[in-house]
């Protein structure tokens, strides 16, 4: 990260990080070869119980002023309630290539597609008839889909929100809704006022926005790969 030339790392760890050694070395040999080196400094990350907590390694001279005179434990940047958890909702909430079944990054995708959903089809409910692409809902899932070079994490990654994405319409057909599902994306079509009200009830419902509708099938936390590329 740079930073009105000053190279920040946030590492966990204690008060003096194995990254500040790391940097200092990398600027010394820079200096050496007569190249102009950045001033580095790491931070730790500490989880407690009541927060998340930044404390800057003490050889540090980091230009934020609260940081630079943090205490002790460090300056608290979150505060957690009791059994909450403080991970955020990750830029890329899991790799297939890695595992699958890990229950929060589960829960991260699913709640990642949810909204994408609500924002891409709620937002065009005053039209007659609408198109959603599949790549619309992956970008809005994660920013950076369009550079993910992994073919295995995103083929299974893809195939993981098409099989969500696809009990969603499930579901929104029961209301009513004429829903033609095509490889690369789906179609709305006759949206009247009244189904168009019903659509926007569900999307917005405490329960869907919470994840309570069971929508995640067993054979998709098995086997991702297996699914195929249709709806």
């Amino acid at each position: 990260m740079a930073w009105k030339g000053y190279l920040l790392y946030v590492v966990g760890g204690g008060q003096e990080s194995p990254m500040q050694d790391t940097l200092q070395a990398l600027g010394q040999e820079l200096q050496a070869a007569r190249i102009s080196a950045a001033n580095g400094g790491a931070m730790g990350i500490h989880i407690r119980a009541d927060g998340v907590y930044l404390s800057p390694d003490a050889r540090s001279n980091i230009p934020v002023q609260a940081l630079r005179q943090s205490p002790a434990n460090g300056v608290q940047v979150m505060t957690l309630e009791q059994g909450e958890d403080p991970r955020p909702l990750y830029l890329i909430p899991f790799d297939p290539s890695i595992g699958v079944d890990d229950p929060a990054e589960r829960r991260v995708l699913e709640e990642r597609v949810r909204q994408a959903l609500t924002s891409l089809i709620g937002s065009r409910l005053d039209r007659p008839s609408l198109e959603v692409a599949m790549d619309e809902i992956l970008t809005a899932v994660t920013e950076v889909w369009n550079l993910w070079e992994n073919s295995r994490a995103t083929i299974g990654f893809r195939n993981a929100v098409r099989a969500y994405v696809r009990d969603v319409l499930r579901q929104l057909r029961n209301l009513g809704a004429h829903i033609e599902s095509h490889e690369h994306h789906f179609a709305f079509a006759q949206v009247t006022p009244n189904i168009a009200r019903d659509l926007r009830r569900y999307l917005d419902s405490a329960a869907f926005r919470r994840g309570e509708i069971d929508l995640w099938s067993e054979a998709v936390q098995l086997d991702f790969s297996s699914l195929s590329e249709g709806w």
